[in-house]
């Protein structure tokens, strides 16, 4: 991969890179993939999201956009994190469609 290094105040787009390993101080250094969702939830309110990582994440964060919007919407929480997926829980328990963006860290 090649190695790029941004100033303070560039600012990092998509076209740059999805997987970014940005190192705070030397020997701590965080991998970071950025990527977007679509889906449908199942009759339990789950939805599957098939991420890029190429690793397991230890933290995750996603926004949503869904159709009929209020709080009936909103995840509740992710269920698993997987090498290739990650399981979100949402309030309604209906065929709800949701997209948007998230984050996975290493």
């Amino acid at each position: 991969m090649a190695r790029k290094t941004w100033a303070s105040g560039d600012v990092l787009t998509a076209t740059d890179v999805n997987t970014l390993v940005v190192q705070a101080a030397p020997g701590s250094s965080r991998t970071l993939h950025i990527g977007t969702y679509s889906g449908t939830t199942d009759g339990t309110g789950r939805l599957t999201v098939t991420h890029g990582a190429g690793f397991t994440p230890t933290a995750v964060f996603f926004t949503i956009n869904a159709a009929g919007g209020g709080n009936q919407t909103g995840i509740i929480g992710t269920e698993s994190l997987g090498a290739t997926t990650v399981v979100l829980r949402f309030l309604s328990a209906s065929a709800l469609h949701a997209d948007g963006y998230y984050l996975v860290l290493a």
